[in-house]
């Protein structure tokens, strides 16, 4: 719920997104219109129906955004009944299988030295662990390591993943579970072996590898100096260069974003990876 009240985010509000679009891109023959819940898009003719007479505005939005939600709180408080003890062992088990099946897939998960730990938020204190270098998933009583990744998720939630209900990209945008990672540093694998399916492990690891085999080298400027980076960027290969430098020494991805810091030899801002560059003024 909290999302929804964040000055700052990922998630804009559709009336301020409404109105960035027609400051940039006044011209434009796109329609942008704002879609609310019950409204019809009929996607043959192209034609757009207002079915809801309530619309939102900033004055409305929190008191419409909670009563919508208190229209589903039976819902979800019926999901969130509490499994017995032997129920929620079983739901481990189940889980420890499925991470089992996952891992197995991930040809590249030596390449991850940091745990991941799955806590179920309502069940025992027992934990699912995930040991990438080793390829083992066991059960254990707490966190032990000093560098990990944590998931705390309702039983409920798991067992729709479990059930095929949901996959597991979903299960990840539906925002109910607390990820923490320490250090925070971000790593592509993990993110992968959390949001895909056994059967996309492969293609995810291949097209890691493919972006690392093609990678050819460009030179960039950045505070009046040179340096030759990677072309492509290590999270999902987007193209460097048509990034931009920021602070004199930052080049951003165009992508997605991320920043390589070009005095640190290209490490990433927000993550391990790198785009190995060279300063190329004595040279």
């Amino acid at each position: 719920m909290h999302l929804n009240f964040e000055r700052v985010n990922i998630f804009p509000h559709a009336l301020k997104l409404l109105r960035y679009l027609g400051q940039r891109v006044a011209n434009s023959s796109t329609d942008c219109v704002e879609i609310m819940p019950g409204d019809v898009l009929d996607v043959e003719t192209g034609k757009y129906v207002r079915r809801v007479s309530e619309r939102i505005d900033e004055e409305n939005f929190e008191s419409y955004i909670r009563s919508y939600a208190a229209l589903y709180e039976g819902f979800f408080a019926e999901q969130q009944a509490q499994y017995s003890d032997a129920e929620i062992n079983t739901i481990l088990e189940r889980l420890q299988a499925e991470l089992y099946r996952k891992l197995s897939c991930l040809t590249l998960r030596e390449r991850v030295p940091t745990p991941l730990y799955f806590t179920l938020s309502d069940g025992t204190h027992q934990m699912v662990r995930v040991n990438f270098a080793k390829g083992v998933v066991e059960l254990v009583a707490h966190i032990y390591d000093s560098e990990y990744y944590s998931l705390r998720v309702p039983s409920w939630q798991i067992v729709r993943v479990l059930d095929g209900k949901l996959t597991w990209e979903d299960f990840a945008l539906t925002f109910r579970m607390r990820l923490d990672r320490e250090p925070d540093v971000y790593q592509t694998l993990v993110q992968g072996f959390l949001l895909m399916e056994p059967e996309d492990m492969n293609w995810f690891c291949a097209k890691l590898l493919d972006i690392e085999g093609q990678q050819k080298r460009v030179v960039v400027e950045a505070g009046g100096t040179r340096y030759s980076i990677d072309r492509y960027c290590p999270h999902q290969g987007g193209d460097l260069s048509l990034g931009w430098p920021q602070d004199g020494r930052l080049w951003t991805c165009p992508r997605h974003r991320w920043q390589f810091d070009l005095q640190k030899d290209g490490q990433c801002t927000t993550s391990n990876a790198s785009i190995r560059a060279v300063c190329l003024e004595n040279e």
